[in-house]
């Protein structure tokens, strides 16, 4: 399973330093227990009323949308009711109204958010060994610069199945909870930049093009779009988008590339309307988060202003402004995850606090698990050294 063991720091007005050191134990050979006969019930997006591209979408949805009907499913065709947007290149003075909000294609609705930033999962057992490697890598691109977790999903009643559905590449945008929902990974699918790009969906977020305020930035070659895949291109409403500040990202990962859908590979269907920094911006790369994508995730899942999460097999840390004083009301995060089969030794080398009884205000505490209710090791104040502090056995299967 790759359930990796994490320990939580939860800092506050700290002057500490620690280093952290990774002892391995015998992995020995484990059984993936996902990999049985036995099926789970997830939403399938397979099923899902219609798509966009590759997000799957349900009635709440479509609402959405303003869509009203589905015409020909199969063909993933929408037909759309009172939807203003021609998807032209002309802006009249009503299609810029509002031009001046930033918007960003984020889930606005809370029930969509994972709470904590906690995603649990499981891998079906039609992946290779390679592919599985393949899904680490990529929520570990998204663990280590947002305070978003994937954790081997337990007891969890709402969490992410990895599988193979016949649709291909296709998730659900954010936590649709009630139960287990599907990231389908399909053929030619498993490569990281694309596996980073559905978890994304899974966090909350929709295609960069379809913000509200797309026309500002983007132009739409309808002509050039295959016949029937038009709907791919709608805009959201603001109503299911937060704007949280950002500007639009043509760097996103979630962005579009240049010729999507498009009737053939040299026509263009989207285009960036000016210049940035002297050249036009390319747009579609599936290679790694962007600054812009990393930022609007911290926004959304309200990621502490310091801390990190540390995945290397030593390194340390230390306290803002270490070794000199710290500003007050400082709240900082650090999570540091192993692979299976190891442990985690954290040695303190400085410790400078404010002592207080039961170390009720400056101190680090330190938790062994991924969230805030995960058991306490310990919690620390004044200039003490504690002792080194092992985590718990990781469950290693897989």
């Amino acid at each position: 399973m790759d359930l990796t063991a994490r320990c939580l720091f939860l800092l506050s007005c700290l002057g500490v330093i620690l280093a952290i050191d990774l002892e391995a134990i015998d992995p020995g050979y484990y059984e993936d227990p996902t990999a049985t006969s036995e099926a789970i019930d997830y939403k399938d997006p397979c099923k899902a009323v219609a798509f966009l591209g590759d997000i799957a979408l349900d009635e709440e949805d479509l609402r959405s949308f303003k869509v009203d009907r589905i015409i020909d499913l199969a063909q993933r065709t929408v037909h759309i009711v009172n939807h203003t947007d021609t998807g032209s290149t002309n802006q009249s003075s009503q299609n810029r109204q509002g031009s001046r909000r930033r918007k960003r294609a984020a889930t606005s609705r809370p029930e969509r958010v994972w709470p904590e930033g906690v995603i649990p999962y499981v891998i079906s057992g039609n992946f290779s060994g390679s592919q599985r490697a393949i899904f680490r890598q990529a929520m570990r691109h998204w663990e280590k610069h947002t305070c978003v977790t994937f954790i081997e999903r337990t007891q969890e009643e709402s969490y992410i199945v990895f599988t193979y559905r016949p649709c291909g590449c296709c998730s659900y945008v954010g936590r649709r909870g009630g139960g287990p929902q599907a990231i389908s990974i399909g053929k030619n699918c498993d490569k990281f930049g694309i596996v980073v790009h559905e978890l994304g969906h899974v966090i909350g977020f929709w295609h960069e093009h379809t913000r509200p305020d797309r026309d500002e930035h983007v132009s739409i070659i309808r002509d050039n779009i295959q016949p029937g895949q038009e709907y791919n291109f709608l805009k959201m409403e603001p109503g299911e988008v937060d704007s949280l500040g950002e500007v639009y990202d043509f760097d996103s990962i979630m962005h579009y590339a240049r010729n999507t859908f498009s009737r053939g590979i040299f026509l263009d269907t989207i285009l960036p309307r000016y210049d940035v920094n002297g050249v036009r911006p390319p747009i579609g790369q599936r290679t790694r988060l962007s600054k812009g994508d990393i930022a609007q995730a911290r926004k959304l899942y309200k990621c502490s202003r310091c801390g990190d999460s540390l995945q290397d097999s030593s390194g340390n840390f230390s306290s803002p402004g270490f070794p000199n004083g710290y500003s007050a009301y400082m709240h900082c995060i650090w999570r540091i995850s192993v692979t299976p089969g190891e442990k985690i030794i954290l040695n303190f080398t400085s410790m400078d606090l404010y002592r207080s009884h039961l170390c009720w205000y400056d101190h680090v505490e330190i938790r062994d698990g991924y969230w805030r209710k995960a058991p306490l090791k310990g919690r620390f104040c004044g200039d003490k050294l504690p002792e080194p502090i092992i985590s718990t056995d990781s469950p290693t299967v897989d």
